[in-house]
């Protein structure tokens, strides 16, 4: 492209997350010029969608394989998997922004209950060495539902004008796994289930700092017995975020989706 080696497009993602956090569904925004251009000076054809993910998903690869080191003599080369990908490119219209246009946006938090740690799910789930009582966790996760202040569940760093913020959906699910991390049928009598994997699924059009993993670490807290669920309620009415001391692991949280109203796309 001309002019120079490159062209620098700014890009604007749908909001920022905690190091070690994943993503599953995140979205971002940029501008491209109406006309662009080889360094042979022939103008590229208009590019679509699929076209502008395969480009990105390209670079994206190469840039990560400059970045593996060398390989000893007599061994096979580690090429390790790609922590980036596209998986979907589409025009919007001029007005589109990946942040303020959002109506509502829904992470996942993955808890891995077992003796056993998460051999193939390191680092992609919070490993707590005990069954917990879901059903009670379920309970607890009712009372945050709506709107409320939730000047308990946000970190001091938390530069928001205030705390009220509305619940949408949160909901405590369970699947029982095999020592792979694979899900175990409940109806056969023959499978041996390891542990379980306990998944949080919260959605609000905006959080507070650190709101979600300070969510999960109560209700986590519930399912071992260590808070009730009308503890929980006084929390969440004492607005005092000293009264949860710990934070959930990054790494057990996912962005799982962005949605925006119809009529951006």
């Amino acid at each position: 492209l001309i002019p120079g080696d490159s062209l620098e497009i700014p890009v604007v993602g749908s909001g920022r997350t905690d190091a070690g956090v994943h993503a599953l569904g995140q979205v971002i925004h940029f501008d491209l010029p109406p006309r662009l251009q080889r360094k042979t000076h022939d103008v590229l054809p208009h590019l679509d969608g699929e076209t502008v993910k395969k480009a990105l998903n390209h670079h994206l690869r190469l840039n990560q394989l400059k970045s593996v080191p060398p390989t000893p003599p007599g061994t096979n080369p580690c090429i390790p998997p790609q922590d980036i990908m596209v998986v979907e490119a589409q025009a919007v219209s001029e007005d589109f922004h990946a942040r303020f246009s959002a109506e509502r946006r829904t992470y996942m938090y993955r808890v891995w209950t077992a003796i056993q740690p998460p051999l193939f799910h390191s680092e992609r789930c919070w490993h707590v060495r005990e069954e917990l009582d879901v059903p009670e966790m379920k309970k607890a996760a009712k009372l945050l539902l709506g709107t409320h202040d939730f000047s308990s569940f946000r970190s001091s760093g938390c530069q928001a004008l205030h705390a009220t913020r509305t619940i949408d959906e949160l909901t405590v699910s369970s699947q029982p796994i095999d020592p792979l991390g694979l899900p175990v049928r409940r109806d056969d009598p023959t499978a041996e289930a390891l542990g379980s994997i306990i998944d949080v699924r919260v959605a609000s059009k905006a959080f507070l700092y650190n709101q979600i993993r300070r969510m999960v670490s109560t209700l986590v807290s519930v399912g071992m017995g260590k808070l009730t669920t009308e503890e929980v309620g006084k929390i969440l009415e004492k607005r005092d975020n000293s009264l949860i001391p710990t934070l959930a692991p990054p790494y057990g949280l996912y962005k799982y989706r962005v949605d925006y109203p119809t009529s951006t796309s």
